[in-house]
């Protein structure tokens, strides 16, 4: 669920200008990995974070899924209100907090990364499902894998039905990797392909 004061914490620490934006965007992974995005992306990753329980880790702004939380009233984001975020954040005039002043955002220090897999071995990993049926169980099986959880990534594989199942998971995956393929979920695939470019859109 999200509320009025939840969107207004969005808009603050993870838009620009206190509006949702759909770049410029800084925020970082779970692994502490910095990137640059959308309000959407930030969203995203607070659902990932809630999902797996790294709920104190900084992702924004130098807050965590927690600070979050608090701020929506004690209620937990979900996936179908990352949807509400990316409608807000494209509408003709975007959603922006009600008090516009605006916040310093810290200038993220950059960690280096393991080198990711190349796009086309996680394009080969969404493709074994076919566009339009990937299933949260793809979403998740990446994600863990990344997190190095593989034995919880390989229950998620193998929970795939076998038309759609994948013979293995990417590894090592970046961040934007990972959203690439819950956007796919999503069906927005214009902002998949953004970030992996596997040519859905």
């Amino acid at each position: 669920m999200l509320t009025d004061s939840g969107k207004d914490w969005l808009a603050r620490n993870a838009g620009v200008n206190n509006c949702f934006a759909s770049s410029g965007v800084s925020y970082k992974d779970l692994e502490g990995n910095s990137h640059t995005g959308s309000t959407t992306d930030v969203a995203a990753m607070l659902v990932v974070a809630m999902l797996v329980g790294e709920t104190t880790k900084e992702i924004v702004n130098g807050k965590s899924y927690d600070d979050f939380k608090s701020a929506n009233g004690g209620y937990d984001i979900d996936i179908e209100d990352v949807g509400t975020v990316y409608d807000l954040q494209e509408a003709t005039t975007p959603y922006c907090a009600a008090v516009a002043t605006p916040t310093p955002t810290p200038t993220p220090t950059p960690t280096p990364t393991p080198t990711p897999v190349p796009n086309a071995e996680v394009c080969a990993y969404v493709e074994s499902a076919g566009k339009g049926e990937l299933t949260a169980e793809h979403v998740l099986a990446i994600f863990y894998k990344y997190k190095g959880w593989d034995a919880e990534a390989e229950a998620k594989r193998l929970a795939i039905p076998a038309d759609k199942r994948p013979a293995s998971i990417p590894y090592p995956a970046s961040g934007d990797q990972i959203l690439g393929v819950f956007y796919y979920y999503k069906g927005w695939y214009e902002e998949g392909d953004a970030k992996i470019g596997c040519g859905w859109s």
